[in-house]
């Protein structure tokens, strides 16, 4: 392994968790009190309707702690529990009415304090930034199964 590439990883390891305490801390804040783990979960239930099951498998927790995150959002009001049509046994999470408002509330305090942290940054530097944030997204979306050096491809460059 490369000097380089170390250094890129050791930055990674850095630099996430700082992002996710400062945009954690604007959760907790925010006017609705909200952890990281359910701001994720209204996120995910935003796209669509989701089982028990598939929510604990997206967010790799357990049945019980995911049975426990729902109930509290359920008791906020943010999602609904309703039964699926084709299976009565199956119980289907969806995100309330009130919980697409805290959602895009949310969306919007983040935003304004990534905007406040980065405010400092040049154009080119922001470039820079979503150049690197590209290949950090490719590195990680979809486990990383879907990306070129998974399968033990070089991404574009020489092998080390």
């Amino acid at each position: 392994m490369t000097d380089t590439r170390q250094a890129a990883i050791d930055h990674v390891l850095q630099v996430i968790p700082l992002v996710m305490r400062a945009l954690g801390g604007e959760l907790r804040r925010a006017a609705h009190t909200l952890a990281p783990m359910h701001f994720h979960l209204l996120t995910l239930l935003a796209e669509h309707p989701h089982n028990l099951s598939e929510l604990a498998e997206r967010q790799e927790v357990s049945l019980p702690s995911m049975s426990h995150s729902v109930a509290t959002l359920v008791e906020r009001g943010w999602v609904m529990r309703t039964q699926d049509t084709r299976d009565r046994r199956m119980v289907i999470i969806e995100l309330a009415p009130e919980g697409y408002k805290v959602l895009e509330n949310l969306h919007q305090t983040l935003q304004q304090e990534v905007t406040q942290r980065l405010a400092c940054l040049s154009v080119q530097e922001c470039e820079r930034l979503l150049d690197g944030l590209e290949l950090l997204h490719a590195a990680f979306a979809a486990d990383g199964q879907d990306h070129p050096c998974a399968a033990g491809l070089t991404c574009g460059r020489k092998p080390d």
